[in-house]
């Protein structure tokens, strides 16, 4: 049975979280903690196989931080954006292998707590997946596939989608890639509101490129990742620049891998590669699509190696799918498309 330990210095919140995890009865609550005290110690008794942590407990509690990123226990968090420091923290986190980040729990007389319990529920699974060994059915190519013949030579834009598991798939392959990647690249990830920030001081900590939160009209570069802000979509104005939107949510998201992969393949055509990484749902189909038709290439991650399947299986049971590889091949894959 799955077993999780819960921190909060509230036991209000500690409540409510309680009240959540109990709409899923496999995942069995095996220990609490109000302080970083009681946290260590849990952590060394419980074998839990996921941490449920307000960031709170954890500021300024450099040995806890370190027992928490050495162990191989995926954190939850629950984190206020608005706060430097705790924004801060978290990136510190997520760039150790947080899980997922997500606003605090309101009390379960709220109107929005049947779907923050359902996205902590789904948080906790996601965390509790990753201690589940991948397999080794997809094995690394030994050699990195080649573009085919009919498309039209190097590519000159990346642009990468992710939701669940995306932080740390995110680190992995761009931490790969060289100081001096040739083209640019554009990301979108599934965030709670407040935590892009957070999501590019943890990339920056293990990229050798640059990564910065996307600003309208920027201009494009090589080596550089140019990461989706809060509730815009992020696209390209033409081959040189962003262009950020505020247009209503695709399929219910803001920013929106469909809208990613439509901007660059009505701009860039054959040009242009998509990556679709772990997540759940379906987003970005409609625009890998257009892509394809547009004689672009899409690498899609696999099974093995996603935490979450669904937005990869998607573009892999559509027959859009390339390049179907393990995450630690993807980079590879990159440096030869372009």
């Amino acid at each position: 049975m799955p077993r999780v330990v819960i921190a909060d210095s509230s036991l209000m919140n500690r409540w409510a979280i309680r009240r959540a995890l109990a709409q899923a009865p496999e995942i069995r609550i095996v220990g609490e903690a109000q302080n970083a005290r009681q946290l260590m110690a849990a952590i060394r008794r419980a074998r839990a196989g996921a941490l449920i942590v307000d960031a709170q407990i954890l500021s300024g509690q450099v040995p806890l931080i370190k027992a928490i990123t050495q162990e191989p226990v995926p954190a939850v968090l629950f984190g206020d954006s608005s706060d430097p420091e705790e924004r801060a923290l978290i990136g510190q986190l997520l760039a150790a292998g947080a899980a997922r980040v997500l606003p605090r729990m309101p009390l379960p007389s709220s109107a929005n707590f049947a779907p923050a319990a359902a996205q902590l529920i789904a948080a906790v699974r996601t965390a509790l997946d990753e201690r589940t060994p991948a397999s080794n059915i997809d094995a690394a190519p030994t050699e990195p596939a080649l573009p085919d013949a009919a498309n039209q030579g190097p590519a000159r834009i990346v642009a990468i989608a992710s939701s669940t598991g995306g932080p740390q798939a995110l680190q992995e392959l761009l931490a790969a890639l060289p100081r001096n990647f040739p083209v640019p690249i554009l990301a979108v990830q599934h965030l709670a509101r407040g935590h892009a920030d957070a999501l590019v001081s943890a990339l920056s900590a293990k990229c050798r490129m640059r990564v910065k939160l996307a600003q309208n009209r920027d201009r494009l570069h090589p080596a550089t990742v140019y990461v989706a802000p809060d509730d815009y979509h992020l696209g390209v104005a033409d081959q040189h620049s962003v262009e950020l939107s505020d247009a209503p949510p695709v399929d219910g998201f803001r920013p929106s891998a469909t809208w990613l992969f439509t901007s660059v393949a009505r701009r860039f055509g054959a040009g242009a590669v998509a990556v679709i990484l772990t997540g759940m749902g379906r987003d970005g189909i409609a625009g890998l699509s257009e892509l394809r038709q547009a004689g672009g290439l899409i690498v899609a991650q696999n099974e093995a190696s996603s935490v979450e399947y669904g937005m990869p299986r998607a573009a892999v049971q559509a027959g859009l799918a390339d390049f179907v590889l393990p995450l630690e091949a993807i980079g590879a894959q990159l440096i030869a498309l372009t």
